[in-house]
């Protein structure tokens, strides 16, 4: 059973995840994220309960990144789940605003559903650009 204080979203955003006792940095990705964690797909092995700070490129930090400090709750074959040291960080709030309405995250079927709204808004995009652009074939009227 599953305690959480918000529905994960399906992302893709690439981090830099260190342990605070071993401050090499490994490279991973964020796959979901919610107000009170997410899960970061890495190949290294990081021990539950370890002090992590993670890294990753946002709006309100662009260049420099954002750094946040979570926990390893859980380990498992793809990565870490994490929980923020702190409830909601500002950054995540930024991030999860930034992405807009999404699907919960439950499984295969809820990350299928995030492709297709990924395909659909860049067709409506696509079509909103189109139909902003005037038409060719309209006649030119010159008056004097």
């Amino acid at each position: 059973m599953e305690h959480r204080w918000g529905h994960r979203l399906a992302v893709e955003i690439a981090v830099h995840l260190s342990q605070t006792a071993n401050p090499t940095p490994h490279q991973g990705r964020l796959t979901d994220v919610s107000l009170s964690g997410g899960f970061v797909s890495i190949s290294a092995r990081i021990r539950p309960l370890s002090k992590i700070q993670i890294s990753f490129p946002t709006l309100l930090h662009p260049k420099y990144g954002t750094h946040l400090e979570a926990f390893v709750i859980r380990r498992d074959e793809q990565g870490v789940g994490i929980e923020w040291s702190e409830f909601s960080p500002p950054a995540i709030v930024a991030l999860i605003r930034s992405i807009g309405p999404r699907p919960p995250v439950h499984g295969a079927q809820a990350k299928q559903a995030v492709r297709r709204a990924n395909r659909t808004g860049v067709k409506k995009r696509r079509q909103a650009k189109d139909s902003a652009r005037p038409s060719r074939s309209a006649p030119v009227v010159l008056t004097d």
